[in-house]
């Protein structure tokens, strides 16, 4: 079931979209296409402990001026409870970038009512960065660093981890797709269009 999500973001132009389309499309269709051939150990799922629910972020800054953000959130089987993608204004700063994907999936696992939830990103610095709760300047990542520090007190018990990003193609897919279908929400199933990426990921 597709849902409009929430958080919309500034209205952008007919030739903006257009431009957006054309820049990621072929990109987009490249990795769906080529993702059950990885064959990378690495991309071995992870389950989470007993309870917990585990929510993987991605960010994508394909095009300029825009960031495509990702969410999925599945349970100790690996069966998606949840996946969402945004399209926002952004700026070249990666740090930031990964710090506004785990808040929103942050904001998203609250709103659907999870509990006890593992968040998991590629960018280990990003994660290192949060969990030392360091650089409390007036930087845009620290803005985002505060709000990810206030989410966490909405959870019984939260977990902040790094992965590999070869074990988070998923997540680096739907941050893709986001771009050309954002700001949705998907409960129980994955875009479509990235079904043979979660299946594949899912069996190994």
């Amino acid at each position: 079931m597709r849902l409009a999500f929430n958080h919309q973001n500034p209205k952008t132009s007919l030739e903006t979209n257009r431009t957006i389309n054309q820049s990621v499309a072929s990109n987009h269709q490249h990795r769906a296409s080529h993702a059950p051939h990885d064959t990378n150990r690495n991309t071995r799922r992870t389950k989470p402990e007993p309870d917990f629910v585990k929510a993987n972020c991605d960010v994508s800054m394909k095009v300029k001026g825009y960031w495509g953000i990702s969410a999925i959130i599945r349970n100790d089987e690996g069966m998606v409870m949840a996946s969402a993608t945004w399209r926002t204004l952004g700026f070249e700063d990666p740090t930031t970038a990964e710090a506004s994907a785990i808040w929103k999936t942050m904001t998203l696992a609250n709103e659907c009512g999870f509990r006890q939830v593992i968040f998991e990103g590629d960018c280990e610095r990003v994660i290192r960065l949060i969990q030392h709760k360091e650089r409390q300047d007036r930087s845009y990542f620290s803005l985002f660093n505060r709000e990810i520090q206030g989410t966490e007190s909405a959870f019984d018990k939260c977990i902040l981890r790094f992965t590999p990003r070869s074990g988070n193609r998923v997540a680096d897919s739907l941050a893709h797709l986001a771009y050309t279908n954002p700001n949705l929400v998907w409960i129980e199933e994955v875009p479509p269009t990235i079904n043979d990426v979660y299946i594949f990921y899912l069996i190994r």
